[in-house]
Formats: structure tokens, C-alpha cells, sequence
């Protein structure tokens, strides 16, 4: 029976140290540095082995939900445009 209770014990720690691993992070600042999402019209490239970034700077942010959705819109025409050419 002891030997079951263990089994118990080190398949629950075992299962608990990976829901830990996958939900936590690493701290490693340079890792939330590379992982952006570039803003709309804007294009960023970064590369973690190299240390160097180039990008270009993008208009204002949409400030309402009209503004969001006619963004999206012109957004939506060009790459239609762009898969039908």
C-alpha cells in the first residue's frame, strides 16, 4: 500500500511542476522585448541572436471604435486587393 501512496504522490508532484512550467515565465526581460506585436501600419523586425532592431514609425492610434473599424475596413481592402492581383 505504501508503495501505491507514493506512486500517488510523485505522479501528482510531477503533474503540478508542469502546470507551473507552463504557466509560468521566465523574468527574462529581453524576452518580452522580442515578442511584440507591431501596430497597425507600422513593421518591426528583431532578432534576439543579433541584438538588432529596425522599424518604422506608424501614424496615431485609432482613438474610438469608428475609428478602429474604418482602419480595419481600409486594412481589409488592400490585402483583398493584393490576393486578387
Amino acid at each position: 500500500m505504501s508503495g501505491l501512496r507514493t506512486s500517488r504522490l510523485v505522479t501528482g508532484l510531477v503533474a503540478l511542476a508542469l502546470v507551473a512550467a507552463a504557466c509560468g515565465s521566465s523574468g527574462s526581460k529581453q524576452e518580452a522585448d522580442t515578442t511584440t506585436v507591431p501596430s497597425a501600419g507600422s513593421s518591426t523586425a528583431s532578432t534576439a541572436a543579433q541584438g538588432s532592431t529596425s522599424s518604422t514609425t506608424a501614424g496615431p492610434q485609432p482613438a474610438s471604435l469608428a475609428e478602429w473599424e474604418a482602419l480595419w475596413t481600409k486594412e481589409r481592402a488592400a490585402i483583398v486587393k493584393r490576393i486578387k492581383d
